[in-house]
């Protein structure tokens, strides 16, 4: 990714100055539309199999960090659960909110999540085995469990945690 993102700024850059545009720092437009956290950057090397460069997304962190919402009142789409819950993990998830048996994937706040883990913990999706966009959804049907088009993101570097399979 590197030898092709700074391949691709070199002929923004060189258009750009052509055409009477000043280029002092060529990244910084990028990085203000990213902010903070960062532009992605992999190397083609590092890319799951069958990914290629372009697929990359551009900014690394997840618009939403770890702020997902579980409640079907509050807008939640939840897959029907697979799993039964006794009163140990009902109460154990009344000390651990963000960790929850109530859906292997769902849709929250318009991005698709699926479970990672086997106590409850969880990951953003995006397409491209995690590399590319993060995977927008409607409602739970709009999301799924495949690694290639619902893979844990990759890479966050300002909350590192939004990339893990975590609580």
């Amino acid at each position: 990714m590197k030898t092709s993102s700074k391949l691709g700024f070199i002929l923004v850059c060189t258009a750009m100055s052509s055409a009477g545009i000043a280029t002092e720092n060529p990244y910084k437009g990028i990085e203000a539309i990213c902010g903070d956290p960062g532009v992605m950057d992999i190397a083609p090397g590092n890319l799951p199999e069958a990914v290629q460069p372009w697929e990359v997304r551009l900014c690394v962190d997840h618009p939403l960090g770890r702020d997902r919402e579980l409640d079907p009142e509050n807008g939640a789409s939840l897959a029907p659960s697979v799993k039964e819950e006794g009163p140990s993990l009902v109460s154990k998830r009344l000390f651990e909110k963000k960790c929850s048996f109530s859906a292997e994937y769902g849709c929250s706040k318009r991005y698709c999540w699926k479970q990672c883990g086997k106590n409850g913990e969880w990951c953003w999706t995006a397409v491209s085995g995690g590399t590319g966009p993060w995977r927008g959804c409607h409602s739970w049907q709009d999301c799924g469990k495949d690694d290639i088009d619902y893979g844990c993101g990759w890479n966050c570097k300002k909350h590192p945690e939004d990339c893990k399979c975590s609580c």
